[in-house]
């Protein structure tokens, strides 16, 4: 995701800065065998699950000692445990694992411990002849500088509600909230609402 902004002073000068700058994969594998099979799918049943994680940006703003600039690269590795009250839809959990982050000092390695959800893109309600749908991310983490040995707390949660106008054209809001706290300093938070109209197109392409 990427977003800039300008404007015009009242003397005529232009200025622009980018508002959001983001690449983010994530790979999840949950072991459903428990759940589907020991415990006949009950909503409450474990899932062991492992996660696998990495962002990054578009532009390169990390400025090096030498003058060059790199672009910021975070890595993640969770193993834990989660349940699944809606199925294959809404995903809680719960683990522990490491974070590295890429900066001008090379890396920064922090243990960690995990509290997060998931819900996928799907439908919600459907009120006359407009459906919502909704999709949500949480990831929070306790952790613990390994160069260092300092405390602190991040929590990252982004929300999407789409307002379905026709099969292809929808309204949606997007918000994102970021949250930091390191050590006694106080709790710094950002907050970012968008709003937008998207239009979908949907085809396939046959290989043979």
């Amino acid at each position: 995701m990427y977003g800039k902004t300008w404007t015009i002073t009242d003397n005529g000068q232009k200025n622009s800065s980018e508002i959001s700058d983001e690449i983010k994969l994530n790979l999840l594998y949950q072991w459903k065998k428990i759940k589907n099979i020991n415990l006949k799918k009950k909503w409450w049943a474990p899932l062991p699950f492992v996660e696998l994680g990495e962002q990054t940006e578009f532009t390169s703003d990390v400025q090096l000692q030498n003058g060059n600039k790199i672009r910021y690269r975070m890595f993640s590795s969770i193993l834990g445990a989660g349940i699944e009250p809606w199925n294959n839809r809404f995903f809680i959990k719960l683990g522990a694992g490491l974070k590295a982050e890429a900066g001008a000092n090379g890396f920064d390695t922090s243990d960690t411990f995990y509290f997060g959800w998931n819900l996928l893109n799907g439908k919600i309600v459907k009120l006359s002849n407009i459906t919502l749908k909704a999709e949500s991310r949480l990831d929070s983490y306790f952790q613990k500088n390994r160069n260092n040995y300092n405390f602190s707390y991040e929590v990252k949660l982004s929300s999407k509600l789409y307002f379905l106008l026709s099969e292809q054209l929808y309204f949606n809001i997007s918000q994102e909230t970021y949250s930091y706290k390191s050590g006694d300093l106080p709790w710094s938070t950002s907050f970012n609402l968008v709003f937008g109209i998207s239009y979908s197109i949907n085809g396939r392409i046959p290989l043979l």
